[in-house]
């Protein structure tokens, strides 16, 4: 079955003026097209940063000339392969996984981390065991790599999302905010803030096994908005438990100076709120909803173009 599709814009908080000002949109029309290809990666993300692009994807990062991608002779050019070493690659292997997919290392979080480390963050799947990697700009290794257990998906199929923010944290440290599924089975949904690398500022994450919090949650998009952290995703509908499971779109949103207090819900967040998001078209009297969320991009003040599917 075909799915409809819908593309809308909107706002948590409500403008002043009762005129929407108008968005400018240029047509762009390329006299060229450049193509990179090394193979069957599965390139999973990308990062433009100056002039260089960096691709994550199965086994490797490339950063790439941003003005032809194509150049492998430019000075910007690099290729780093991270495969998974083989005791990783036989302890994904003992839990029924395909060693052609499953048991390779996936690059699923790439990110640019400019204040203060001045590196490239990378978080990937290793084999279902994630890992951490810190990289220079131009792809030299800074560190060594470490566990990175709460920081993506360990199944390269499941999405996540993920942030670095600098600012409005507890003692203005600068923190990663993650949305990601980190177990085995595939029933652990976690939005997640690791500790601080001096200890001082505990974790924080959603309880395990909640479904009143998270449920069975495809992650789509996270923002950094003045004091809050919002994330976007879309997942079973826990307030209609009937014979045919619905899917919800949410938005969820947390405080960045939240803090572990808590003596009975120890590192869980206080702040989490989360809302569904509804999509209709139509008519008032037979309205068409639209319930599954499938991209997210932030406006320059703070409002987010959503596109949206039926659900098939």
């Amino acid at each position: 079955m075909i799915s409809n599709f819908i593309v809308v814009l909107f706002a948590f908080t409500f403008v002043g003026s009762s005129l929407i000002p108008t968005i400018p949109v240029s047509k762009y029309v390329p006299t060229t097209i450049h193509k990179y290809s090394s193979g069957l990666n599965y390139y999973w993300n990308l990062l433009l940063d100056d002039d260089s692009l960096y691709v994550g994807g199965q086994n490797l990062i490339v950063r790439l000339d941003r003005d032809n991608i194509e150049d492998r002779t430019s000075s910007i050019y690099k290729s780093i392969d991270l495969p998974s070493k083989r005791d990783e690659v036989q302890k994904c292997l003992s839990h029924s996984l395909n060693q052609a997919f499953d048991c390779e290392n996936h690059v699923r979080v790439l990110l640019r981390r400019k204040t203060k480390y001045n590196d490239i963050f990378v978080c990937s799947t290793n084999a279902f065991s994630p890992k951490l990697y810190y990289f220079n700009p131009d792809l030299t290794e800074k560190q060594g790599s470490k566990e990175g257990f709460g920081y993506c998906s360990r199944d390269p199929r499941h999405n996540n999302t993920a942030l670095w923010s600098d600012e409005g944290n507890p003692q203005n440290y600068g923190f990663f905010y993650t949305g990601a599924v980190i177990d085995y089975t595939k029933t652990e949904p976690i939005i997640y803030r690791p500790p601080s690398d001096d200890g001082n500022i505990k974790f924080l994450r959603t309880p395990q096994y909640d479904t009143d919090w998270l449920s069975a949650p495809e992650f789509i998009a996270s923002f950094d908005v003045g004091s809050n952290i919002y994330f976007f995703f879309r997942e079973k509908a826990e307030e209609q438990r009937d014979i045919f499971p619905r899917i919800y779109s949410r938005v969820g949103r947390l405080c960045k100076n939240d803090i572990d207090t808590a003596t009975i819900m120890a590192n869980t967040w206080t702040t989490f709120r989360k809302a569904r998001i509804t999509c209709l078209s139509g008519v008032n009297d037979s309205p068409f909803v639209f319930n599954d969320i499938n991209a997210v991009t932030k406006l320059h003040d703070d409002r987010f173009f959503v596109s949206f599917t039926s659900s098939p």
